[in-house]
């Protein structure tokens, strides 16, 4: 137990940023999601069967929003390798917790207040996520046009 704490005063607040918001992106909402649909879970499973379940719900979330992510930072944004070359893995998964994390509490609070069923919730889900697949596409090929045209005027 000491070594623990000593290993989290050790920890920068940028680590704290990163832990708090992948605990509220993977862990948090499928918490919630649980609570809401299956609360009789919470009495039936041991917390280590909870935290696991939780986080199968809402893990596949964050890594399609990681790729959604890094396919806008590597087609859109292309920024400078040099000056985000050590921190572009972990700002990559911040921007994707921190997207997982605002639709889904908004969604599950949306659930909550109008009563969705659990599968009306993961068909809404399913649809935003291609919603998110489609508009990062079409940013990528209208960006790429644009530089094609861009690059046929000025020859």
């Amino acid at each position: 137990m000491t070594n623990l704490l000593e290993s989290c005063k050790k920890l920068s607040v940028k680590n704290y940023t990163y832990i708090s918001c992948a605990f509220l992106a993977i862990f948090s909402p499928g918490y919630l999601l649980l609570y809401l649909y299956k609360p009789s879970l919470f009495q039936e499973l041991e917390t280590a069967k909870l935290f696991a379940f939780a986080i199968s719900l809402t893990a596949p979330v964050v890594f399609i929003n990681l790729m959604l992510v890094n396919d806008l930072f590597n087609r859109v944004i292309k920024y400078d390798e040099t000056v985000f070359q050590d921190d572009r893995a972990k700002r990559e998964f911040m921007m994707s917790c921190v997207i997982t994390c605002v639709f889904l509490h908004g969604l599950i609070i949306a659930a909550y207040y109008w009563g969705f069923s659990f599968k009306v919730f993961i068909i809404i889900v399913a649809v935003i996520e291609m919603v998110g697949v489609t508009t990062v596409e079409n940013i990528a090929r209208l960006k790429e046009k644009r530089e094609k045209v861009k690059k046929q005027t000025s020859d």
